[in-house]
């Protein structure tokens, strides 16, 4: 399994999701996120070619798309490394 790597930035994207979501949602809202987006990243770390291309965002990147929202990395031979966490509505050009 390769290694998973959460930029700087990605992180501050989690913080945010968190955040909207709890003061929207609720923290059980935020839990079923959360769940959903760990259990997306394994899927990644396993498998780190069932994302789409996105390559028009960036070259070498890919997308993988988990309740609502976008995650966008890059593979190397030793890891999968995560640059976003972006909401569907969200431009990917204006935070990549």
């Amino acid at each position: 399994m390769l290694e998973l790597v959460i930029t700087k930035p990605a992180e501050r994207h989690l913080e945010a999701i968190a955040a909207w979501t709890i003061k929207h949602w609720g923290q059980a809202q935020l839990e079923t996120y959360k769940g959903g987006l760990e259990n997306a990243l394994v899927a990644l770390m396993n498998n780190p070619h069932i994302g789409q291309n996105a390559s028009d965002v960036r070259i070498g990147y890919r997308k993988y798309f988990i309740q609502d929202y976008w995650i966008y990395y890059e593979v190397t031979r030793e890891a999968v490394i995560v640059h976003a966490f972006l909401h569907g509505r969200q431009n990917p050009s204006e935070h990549l």
